[in-house]
């Protein structure tokens, strides 16, 4: 099954702009970070030879590779989320959008210090990117894995990065 949105209560079409107020406060996030799992989107981005995966210089993750991403903001269509974090994360643009599955991620440590981890449900996609490459801050460098280089970095990608990315190949 493909992934869907539905806005529509009692036959008629939600209004987003209500829903989305932006983020809640740092002090409020912390607590609902502790306490609640996250809704998250990333997008392996097929760019030049291959998928783009991203060093995280922040946590949870911290060091690792993963997908363009992070946390879906309330009211915002996912479609329009992921395009807009991929302009923030890596400067690109992105299209053919497909959707690939859905996934949990349990991590034991959290960017507060609240010890009690991070623990995300993130919805999977892929595209093929445009522009050019420019990383945000929260990332240090990236790779491009591709069907050559895969057997060789393997092992040195977290499951979720690996397994999504073999899933696209």
């Amino acid at each position: 099954m493909e992934y869907k949105e539905y806005a529509l209560e009692n036959s008629k079409i939600v209004p987003l702009a209500p829903l989305n107020k932006g983020f809640i406060s740092l002090e409020e996030f912390k607590l609902v970070h502790r306490d609640v799992a996250l809704l998250t989107a990333d997008i392996l981005i097929e760019y030049a030879s291959g998928f783009l995966l991203l060093k995280r210089e922040n946590y949870p993750g911290y060091g690792e590779y993963f997908p363009v991403g992070g946390r879906v903001k309330k009211g915002v269509p996912v479609i329009e989320f992921l395009k807009q974090k991929a302009l923030e994360e890596c400067g690109l643009s992105i299209e053919d959008l497909k959707f690939r599955g859905v996934s949990r991620m349990f991590f034991q440590t959290d960017p507060f210090g609240h010890g009690s981890g991070t623990d995300t449900t993130s919805l999977m996609y892929s595209a093929k990117g445009k522009g050019e490459l420019k990383l945000d801050n929260l990332h240090s460098e990236y790779i491009l894995v591709n069907r050559n280089n895969f057997d060789n970095l393997k092992n040195e990608l977290h499951p979720y990065s690996r397994d999504f990315v073999l899933e696209c190949l």
